[in-house]
C-alpha cells in the first residue's frame, strides 16, 4: 500500500511538472552554489554523484551526449550538448525516495523548457536509469553511467551505415571504467535504428591496448560486443578504438558489424564515431602501382589499380593519396578522375594548367593546395578539386579495381600516362561519420544566445559554464 501511495505522489508530482506554464522564468539563481565535492570517490555507495552517457531521440536525428550532477536532496544540475554544439542547461532536484524500492527520482527540466528527463537510480548509486526524456519535445533515449574519477567516463557519439551505403541510425559509446584506457575498461553501448528500435549493452569489451608503432602519442585498442533489440534483432561489432596518449583529450573509434536483422535477414555494415582524432596514419603506407603507359587522346584513358587488401575508408583505413605523371601538352585539356570499386568518382583536376605541359610528381592528398591555383608541371602535393577522398569514400570498402580515368577533351594534343598509384593506411574513426541530417539543420530550434538568455544575461551563463 505504501509503494503504490508512493508512486502514486510520483506521478502527481509529473502531472504538474509537466504542465507548467511556458511563461515561467528562470534566473541563474536558481541553479544555486551547491557544487559536487573534487573527490567523487565520496559518492561511492551513494545516490548523489556526477553520471555520463550519451542521448539520442527515437527517431535517430538528433544525438550527443548528457552530464548530470545529483548534488543532494535538494539541488541537482545537468547540461546536454549536441552534436551541432548546443548546450542545454538543466534544474534538477530529487522528487521521490522510494524506500521499498530502494530507488531514488532525479527529476529535470531544461531552462528552456524544450527538454526534461528523469534519472532513476540505486541507493547504491547502481543501474542509473533515464526515462520520460524528451528534446525539444521529441522522445529521447538517454544511457549513462555513474563516474567516481574526474574526467573518467569517456562518451563517443556515432553513426552506423548498412553495406552499401545506407546510412540507418545512431550508435554510441559509453567507456565507463577508467579512464577511457587500457585493458580494464568496460563499453556500454547504444544504438537507435531511424525506425525508432532501441538496442542497449554493457560489459563490452576493451584489449589489447598499446602504443602505437607508427605514431607514439596514439595508443590503440581493439573493442568488441554484441548488441540485441526486439524480435529477431542481435548483431556482433567488433573494430579499434584510439586515443592520445599525452595530455591531448581526443579518441575516436570505427569498426564493422554483423547479424541478423528484422525477419532473420543477414545484415552487416560499418560504424564511425562523430569527428574525429588527427591521427594520421597509424601504419606504413601500402603504396599500389596501377597500370600505366597508355597514350592520353580523346577516348578516356581508364587505368587500374588492383586492391586485395580489406578495409573501409574513414572507419578503419584512410586513403592517403594519388600520385600520379603525365606527359601532355596544353594541360587545360585533360580531365582527371578517380572512381572507386563501388562507382564513386571524384574530380582530382579538371581543367587546369592553361596551354602549360604536363603533371610531373603530382600529389593529391586531402591535405593538400588548392589544384586550381597551381601551374604546371604541378609538382607537389594537392587536393583533389571536387572533395576530400575522406567524404568523398566515407564507408567505401577499398577491396577491388580503383580507376584513374583521364580524358582530353581537345584535339590537337596528346601525351601519355607515365605513372600512376593510389596509397592506403590505417586509421581510427578518421574523421568523417555517416551524415544523418539533424532536425536542428532542417527546422532551426533554440538558438545558443536564446539559451543564454534564459540566464538572464551572458554573464551568468559563461560563469555557469566555467564552474561545470
Amino acid at each position: 500500500m505504501m509503494k503504490k501511495l508512493s508512486k502514486l505522489m510520483i506521478l502527481c508530482f509529473l502531472v504538474t511538472f509537466v504542465s507548467c506554464s511556458d511563461e515561467e522564468t528562470l534566473d541563474n539563481t536558481d541553479l544555486g552554489t551547491a557544487d559536487l565535492v573534487a573527490d567523487l570517490s565520496s559518492y561511492t555507495n551513494s545516490p548523489f554523484g556526477m553520471y555520463k552517457g550519451v542521448f539520442t531521440t527515437n527517431d535517430s536525428q538528433e544525438r550527443g551526449v548528457i552530464t548530470i550532477q545529483a548534488i543532494n536532496d535538494d539541488v541537482a544540475k545537468a547540461s546536454l550538448t549536441t552534436l551541432d554544439g548546443i548546450e542545454i542547461l538543466f534544474k534538477g532536484r530529487l522528487v521521490s525516495n522510494i524506500s521499498l524500492s530502494n530507488e531514488y527520482s532525479f527529476e529535470f527540466r531544461s531552462f528552456s523548457g524544450t527538454d526534461q528527463f528523469i534519472l532513476d537510480v540505486n541507493a547504491d548509486g547502481s543501474n542509473p536509469q533515464v526515462r520520460v526524456a524528451l528534446h525539444n519535445g521529441i522522445a529521447s533515449t538517454m544511457t549513462v553511467v555513474k563516474e567516481l574519477q574526474r574526467d573518467a567516463v569517456t562518451m563517443n557519439t556515432g553513426t552506423y551505415v548498412f553495406d552499401g551505403g545506407i546510412t540507418s541510425g545512431t550508435f554510441s559509446f559509453v567507456f565507463n571504467t577508467g579512464d577511457g584506457t587500457g585493458d580494464d575498461t568496460d563499453i556500454t553501448t547504444q544504438v537507435m535504428t531511424n525506425a525508432g528500435t532501441l538496442m542497449e549493452s554493457m560489459s563490452n569489451a576493451q584489449s589489447g591496448c598499446a602504443t602505437n608503432a607508427t605514431n607514439a602519442l596514439v595508443d590503440t585498442c581493439a573493442i568488441s560486443g554484441t548488441l540485441t533489440g526486439s524480435g529477431s534483432l542481435a548483431i556482433s561489432w567488433a573494430g579499434a578504438h584510439g586515443y592520445f596518449n599525452d595530455a591531448t583529450v581526443c579518441s575516436a573509434l570505427g569498426g564493422t558489424w554483423s547479424g541478423t536483422g528484422v525477419g532473420g535477414a543477414a545484415v552487416s555494415g560499418t560504424f564511425v564515431s562523430d569527428g574525429g582524432c588527427d591521427f594520421g596514419c597509424l601504419s606504413t603506407m601500402d603504396d599500389t602501382s596501377g597500370t600505366d603507359g597508355q597514350d592520353i587522346i580523346s577516348d578516356p584513358v581508364n587505368a587500374i589499380a588492383s586492391i586485395t587488401d580489406s578495409g573501409n575508408i574513414s572507419v578503419d583505413t584512410i586513403l592517403d593519396n594519388v600520385t600520379l605523371d603525365i606527359t601532355h601538352t596544353w594541360d587545360a585539356d585533360l580531365e582527371i578522375r578517380l572512381v572507386s570499386p563501388s562507382g564513386t568518382t571524384l574530380d582530382l583536376s579538371i581543367g587546369n594548367g592553361e596551354d602549360l605541359d604536363n603533371y610531373t610528381g603530382t600529389v593529391f592528398t586531402d591535405d593538400g593546395a588548392d589544384i586550381t591555383a597551381g601551374e604546371p608541371p604541378f609538382t607537389g602535393e594537392f587536393a583533389p578539386q571536387g572533395g576530400t577522398f575522406a567524404a568523398t569514400y566515407a564507408n567505401e570498402s577499398i577491396t577491388g579495381d580503383w580507376t584513374l580515368s583521364i580524358s582530353d577533351t581537345e584535339t590537337g594534343d596528346t601525351g601519355t600516362l607515365n605513372s600512376w598509384s593510389i596509397a592506403f593506411c590505417d586509421g581510427i574513426g578518421a574523421g568523417v561519420s555517416a551524415d544523418i541530417p539533424t532536425r536542428a539543420a532542417r527546422k532551426p530550434e533554440l538558438s545558443k544566445e536564446e539559451y543564454k538568455r534564459s540566464f538572464g544575461s551572458k554573464e551568468a551563463y559563461q560563469l555557469h559554464r566555467n564552474k561545470n
